[in-house]
């Protein structure tokens, strides 16, 4: 009986080892749209341009259970300019015809280029200070159109990894972090533009 008994305390110590293991190395569960971050869109009067249109604030939210890794645009010259060029905006005019642009482009490249990559822990947010009017794109859509009464503003996140082909020769390892992949938009926004006369 004793014999039996120690055979079957191994065995079981065995299998618990063994299930252990198994478990620690099964790949981690993958990111959804449902576990991925929040976007918020806030209006923030205080850098109110020439023409009288609001600041806005664009804020990430983790607000899920698990640590985010988020492509949100381009660095460049090493970080000394960076874009948030994943992040769109939608504008909405008084007769509903709506533009996209992105909150954050460079005019032009030349040099190197890297992934602007957003460590987002558990319960962190990032926030980002807009002015349309320092938006090279915003020009575009105010000369296509005048803006005047009742608008709209809304922004659009795109999440996409980073491919290893992509990445620089001295960076290559930043392909390999767990980015979160898809698309969330935020609450719109609700703003007056005063016609120009």
């Amino acid at each position: 009986m004793m014999i039996f008994s120690r055979f079957a305390l191994l065995a079981g110590l065995s299998l618990a080892s063994i299930c252990a293991t198994a478990v620690s190395q099964s790949p981690p569960p993958a990111n959804t749209p449902s576990s991925g971050p929040e976007l918020r869109l806030d209006r923030d009067d205080r850098p109110t341009s020439k023409d009288g249109m609001p600041g806005f604030r664009i804020t990430l939210v983790n607000t899920g259970h698990m640590d985010l890794v988020l492509n949100i645009g381009v660095l460049l010259s090493n970080g000394h300019r960076q874009y948030p060029s994943a992040i769109n905006l939608l504008l909405t005019d008084a007769k509903g015809k709506t533009w996209e642009f992105s909150a954050g482009e460079p005019t032009s490249i030349a040099g190197r280029v890297d992934p602007f990559v957003l460590a987002l822990p558990t319960g962190a947010s990032f926030t980002l200070p807009l002015k349309l009017e320092d938006n090279f794109a915003f020009p575009m859509v105010t000369a296509d159109a005048k803006l005047a009464g009742p608008c709209t503003l809304k922004a659009r996140f795109a999440g996409k990894g980073v491919p290893f082909d992509q990445a620089n020769l001295d960076y290559k390892a930043v392909s390999l972090m767990p980015y979160w992949v898809g698309t969330v938009e935020s609450n719109e926004v609700r703003f007056e533009v005063q016609e120009k006369k």
